[in-house]
C-alpha cells in the first residue's frame, strides 16, 4: 500500500489506527483489515471534536507508564498473581492471534501486572488505556 500510495509504511499504518479508532475498520492481526463501517454519503468519515488523545500519544503513555508499572509488581508480586499471570499466557498462546479471546488475554495480562502492584491508581491507570484502546 505505501509503495502504491507513495507514501511511508508509517503514514499507512498511521491511517489505519486512525481509521480504528474512528470504527471504520476493524484489524485483526494474521488476518487482515476489514470495513466494520461504510459511512452514509454525505457523511464525515470523522466526528468533529476532542475524541481525547491520539493512537500514538495513547501507546507512547502505555509504553512509559505500563513499563513502571511491570517494574513495580516485579518487586511485590506474590505467587498467586504470579501463576494467574502464567495462565493468561496459556490461554493466549491457544488463542488465535487477533481473535477476542487474544485480545482480552493481552488486557487481562497488563491489568494483572498493574493488580500486582497492589496500587489501584496503576490499576485504574492501566484500565484506562486499555479502555481508550477499545
Amino acid at each position: 500500500m505505501a509503495a502504491q500510495l507513495k507514501v511511508s509504511r508509517t503514514s499507512v499504518r498511521e491511517a489505519i489506527i486512525a481509521l480504528e479508532l474512528a470504527g471504520l475498520v476493524e484489524v485483526r492481526i494474521g488476518s487482515g483489515i476489514y470495513v466494520s463501517r461504510v459511512p452514509a454519503a454525505g457523511q464525515p468519515l470523522f466526528e468533529a471534536g476532542d475524541v481525547g488523545p491520539g493512537a500514538f500519544e495513547l501507546l507512547k503513555a502505555r509504553r512509559i507508564v505500563e513499563g513502571e508499572v511491570a517494574a513495580e509488581a516485579a518487586e511485590s508480586i506474590e505467587p498467586a498473581s504470579l501463576a494467574a499471570l502464567s495462565q493468561i499466557l496459556d490461554g493466549m498462546e491457544r488463542a488465535e492471534p487477533g481473535s477476542q479471546a487474544y485480545d482480552e488475554g493481552d488486557r487481562q495480562f497488563h491489568i494483572g501486572i498493574a493488580e500486582a502492584t497492589h496500587n489501584g491508581a496503576l490499576t485504574q491507570t492501566v484500565r484506562m488505556y486499555w479502555d481508550q484502546r477499545r
